[in-house]
């Protein structure tokens, strides 16, 4: 459960990039302070001016073009064939466009042209209201396009009506909160607070999603692991399976978790920017004291949870990886009852573990309680930790080649009988591993 998660989990830090790391922020006097709002307010200007000179320019260029495309206009009334030439120059289609692209224009140069000089539907696209019958071919196809013209002049208008009531409904809803926030200011400072809790919450909850999907994610891929051990005797034609992820549909299935899309937690990560300047601006929150819910160190860091349990008991339990093979108490039930009573009793009382893996937090208690499981309640044992379990080995191995140096040449495996008999012979000698069946 997630309890028992979180408990195992252990979260690593990975080292960061020095450029990525902020530095802190310097403790201004007042006078700097001072110095910063009068660069700010004179970036704020140019960039005022700047946006001011290409507004102008624009407007500039859209008279331009709308007194030249009059001027093409007024030419049908005097010279057709150079009329037509001209909307072809310009890369109209017909009168119709270019009248369009007029009144677009008159609207973008004077915002209350639309307004004032606003025709009914039925004159802009006149040719829709005629049956077909008794229109031309060429007029059939100027309908056609006054079809599509009209659905995308309604879709505007439709686009203009509600961005005009959202814009609306945001205004009602400033008004109402600075009405809110100067008639009752803590009742508005509890409110914001209330809805910041809300936000850190939902945050939290993703969080726990994401971590529940990454544990279910690496118990599946150790489950994979597994099932192909067990199947590998039985894989003879394809020697590939397992590769593709399509070729696990079989053994698993997976659940679709509904999480929340990034726009969601984007908008909330800017509701809760909004909140805390808020609370600051209102004295109810100090700046050193805002939570950032993105953290660069988050982005350097990986969790292990279930795994640090599941690698050290595989040595216990290799069926749980998919290998057929007993384990390290079943080794040790096998061996002891091969001797006699006499001979048992004697090496129960010098059980000495040494490797890398005695190091693992418990293993020694975890093969005392497994031994005491299989012998009888009588008995008495003794297990023996090395004291540095990682290079016990090579100490022992050390001293018997400077003490033994004859022996251990003798048995030492050549180059040549190696190439000749593969890496799995050895030669019998005093310390071989003598293959007895139990």
């Amino acid at each position: 459960d997630e309890s028992t998660r979180s408990q195992l989990s252990t979260v690593y830090q990975l080292p960061i990039p020095a450029n990525l790391i902020p530095k802190e922020k310097k403790i201004l006097t007042p006078e700097e302070i001072r110095i910063e709002e009068e660069k700010k307010e004179q970036k704020v200007k140019r960039l005022r001016e700047i946006a001011k000179k290409r507004k102008e320019d624009k407007l500039k260029k859209r008279q331009e073009d709308l007194e030249l495309y009059r001027s093409v206009l007024a030419l049908k009334e005097d010279n057709y064939s150079e009329f037509k030439n001209k909307l072809g120059e310009f890369d109209f289609e017909s009168e119709d466009e270019l009248v369009h692209k007029i009144n677009n224009l008159e609207v973008l140069v004077n915002p209350h042209f639309g307004s004032k000089n606003k025709k009914p539907i039925e004159e802009l696209f006149p040719l829709l209201e005629i049956p077909d019958s008794e229109l031309t071919q060429e007029q059939l196809e100027q309908k056609k396009k006054q079809q599509t013209q009209k659905q995308m002049y309604e879709g505007r208008i439709r686009s203009k009506e509600k961005r005009d009531l959202e814009k609306k409904r945001k205004l009602d809803a400033e008004k109402f909160k600075q009405e809110q926030r100067l008639r009752n200011p803590k009742q508005w400072i509890k409110e914001l607070n209330e809805r910041k809790k809300q936000i850190l919450k939902n945050q939290e909850r993703r969080e726990k999603e994401r971590r529940r999907q990454q544990w279910n994610g690496r118990r599946n891929k150790a489950n994979r692991i597994r099932l192909l051990n067990l199947t590998a005797s039985e894989r003879q034609e394809d020697e590939n399976f397992g590769e593709n992820d399509s070729d696990w549909d079989v053994y698993l299935n997976y659940q679709n978790s509904k999480v929340d899309n990034v726009n969601s937690e984007e908008n909330e990560q800017e509701e809760l920017k909004s909140i805390n300047e808020e609370l600051v601006k209102q004295g109810a929150l100090k700046q050193e004291d805002v939570r950032e819910s993105y953290s660069i160190e988050s982005q350097y860091q990986f969790s292990l949870g279930v795994e640090r349990i599941r690698v050290p008991e595989v040595l216990f339990q290799p069926s749980i990886v998919g290998i057929d093979q007993t384990g390290i108490t079943g080794i040790i039930d096998s061996t002891i009852k091969y001797y006699n009573v006499k001979d048992q009793n004697r090496i129960l009382k010098n059980i000495f573990i040494t490797g890398g893996n005695a190091s693992f937090p418990g293993f020694c208690k975890r093969i005392r309680t497994d031994i005491r499981s299989i012998l009888p309640v009588e008995q008495s044992y003794n297990v023996i930790k090395a004291l540095d379990p990682s290079i016990d080995a090579w100490r022992g191995a050390s001293q018997y080649i400077n003490q033994q140096e004859q022996d251990f040449i003798n048995s030492s495996i050549t180059k040549k009988l190696y190439d000749e008999y593969g890496k799995h012979y050895f030669i019998e000698n005093a310390y071989s591993n003598y293959y007895q069946t139990f």
